[in-house]
C-alpha cells in the first residue's frame, strides 16, 4: 500500500502527486499523473478502476466476485526514485463481496500493463475459484 507518509495532510491536493524522488505517485486512467484530489476519487470509485470482473461463489458458499483493477498509485515510486525504464505495477487481480457491499476480501497478482492483466484475469479467477487462496470471510 501507499506510504501514508507520501499522502502528507499540508499537501496541495490540486498539485501532483509526487513520491521522495520526484516521480509522480497517482494516474489517471489513461496514464497521466493527477492531484491527491483526483487520485482519491479515482480510488473511491471501484467501478471506474475495475477493468474486468467475474463473479462466481467461493468454496465456501459465499458469493464473490474477482475484480482486475486499475490501481492509481504506484506503490514503489512511494518509497524512493525509480528507474525512467521501470514498469509500474498498475493493475491488481482482486476479490470483492458482491455489491451493494463491495467489501474487499483478497489481492492477488500485479500487472504492468493491461496486456498482462488481460491474459492473467481469468487465471486469478480460477485461483480464486480452486480454494488455493485463502481469503478471510
Amino acid at each position: 500500500m501507499l506510504s501514508q507518509t507520501s499522502l502528507d495532510v499540508d499537501r496541495d491536493p490540486e498539485s501532483i502527486l509526487r513520491g521522495p524522488g520526484g516521480n509522480p505517485l497517482a494516474f489517471n486512467l489513461q496514464g497521466e499523473p493527477i492531484s491527491l484530489r483526483e487520485a482519491l476519487e479515482l480510488c473511491d470509485d471501484l467501478e471506474r478502476v475495475t477493468v474486468f470482473w467475474t463473479p462466481f461463489t467461493l468454496p465456501s458458499g459465499m458469493p464473490a466476485v474477482v475484480r482486475t483493477l486499475f490501481r492509481v498509485f504506484v506503490d514503489e515510486a512511494s518509497q524512493a526514485d525509480v528507474p525512467q525504464e521501470h514498469e509500474p505495477q498498475m493493475y491488481v487481480s482482486t476479490l470483492y463481496t458482491p455489491a451493494p457491499e463491495n467489501r474487499f476480501l483478497a489481492r492477488l497478482w500485479t500487472y504492468g500493463s493491461i496486456d498482462e492483466a488481460t491474459l492473467a484475469h481469468p487465471e486469478a479467477t480460477a485461483e480464486f475459484q480452486s480454494g488455493r487462496v485463502h481469503v478471510d470471510h
